[in-house]
């Protein structure tokens, strides 16, 4: 294989000193006339000259990579997330590197210490660590640091969604159809954004003059590190679960899509229809949606322009932190509360 051409390969080719070349090639300030700057570059492109970006990340002190840890990449809503995240790095001419933590704190500690070792350029931070140690060491070193979607206890730009408006809005849609009964199918309380649906289920359940009943809460334990979807069984076992009260409740609010359709399955293979016996709100808005049975009514969280936004913001450091507004994106999995 032939080695890869060089600015001295260049500045013999076009008959120029390898300062020009280096000048042209690097988009400096330094005036060379046009007709120069044509004759370097038609050089380099038959030469199939390509930059040395190892050197240039040296010289520059920037590497145009973005780190980003995310909790789950099982779940669809990280994909979607991911995916704006990318698309707005390749309009910004940055790369992505991808580390999942896991749910594990530890595990969420080495991804930020491993990224802080390749010298990215920044760090976004879907954070299930409740210790801000780890995150607090790499903005004193000055890496530019951006919690996505869990808020983090410290001064550094955050992007996320208003999940306790998103909750309450479901809560209100399944109270307009009639439902007073109405559970909620969680998960550990580990993280904001779950703890600010469950105030925000609560709340909307006050508003209407409905005690919250804590039996309706079902809060799973499920995160396990084995194989599949954890959330569809999340759902699956709840629904199991509130099918042995008496009375159980018409309506339920699920913590993400994927539970909510995990409870689908376990209600309909009871007997239960839906929606025309019980009404199912889900919380994410990922493709599946429109693909369960019946297709799912939900809260959409924006992932993909929440992954967008917070590049920009990171990128940015004049872009002010920012929550994105929920919206009801109503399908058939949700109806008017049987007599």
């Amino acid at each position: 294989m032939s080695r890869q051409a060089t600015l001295r390969d260049i500045a013999r080719h076009c008959g120029l000193s390898i300062a020009t070349v280096s000048r042209v090639l690097s988009d400096s300030d330094y005036v060379v006339s046009e007709a120069t700057r044509q004759r370097v570059l038609a050089s380099a492109e038959q030469l199939h000259y390509m930059p040395n970006e190892l050197g240039k990340s040296l010289k520059t002190s920037s590497t145009r990579d973005i780190g980003v840890i995310l909790p789950n990449i099982t779940n669809p809503y990280y994909a979607l997330l991911l995916q704006g995240i990318t698309d707005e790095a390749d309009r910004q001419g940055y790369h992505v590197l991808l580390c999942s933590s896991h749910r594990n704190a530890p595990r969420e500690a080495d991804n930020i210490s491993r990224l802080l070792s390749k010298r990215v350029d920044g760090i976004l931070l879907s954070s299930i660590n409740p210790d801000p140690e780890a995150v607090r060491r790499a903005v004193s070193v000055g890496c530019r640091l951006l919690a996505l979607e869990q808020p983090i206890p410290l001064d550094c730009p955050q992007v996320g969604f208003d999940y306790r408006l998103g909750a309450m809005m479901a809560t209100e849609h399944l109270l307009s159809l009639g439902h007073r009964r109405i559970g909620f199918l969680g998960a550990p309380l580990d993280r904001p954004s779950r703890r600010m649906m469950l105030e925000g289920y609560r709340a909307a359940l006050t508003n209407a003059g409905i005690a919250p009943n804590p039996d309706y809460e079902m809060l799973s334990g499920i995160e396990s590190e084995r194989p599949g979807i954890y959330e569809i069984e999340n759902g699956r076992e709840s629904a199991q679960l509130f099918m042995h009260m008496s009375p159980m409740p018409t309506g339920y609010i699920a913590i993400n899509d994927m539970t909510a359709i995990g409870a689908m399955r376990a209600f309909t293979s009871a007997g239960l229809r839906i929606p025309e016996d019980i009404s199912v709100i889900g919380f994410d808005n990922i493709p599946y949606c429109e693909l369960s049975a019946p297709p799912l009514t939900t809260i959409d969280q924006h992932a993909y322009s929440l992954g967008s936004l917070a590049l920009r913001c990171l990128l940015d450091r004049d872009e002010p932190s920012s929550a994105l507004p929920p919206t009801l994106v109503e399908r058939c999995s949700t109806g008017p509360v049987k007599e």
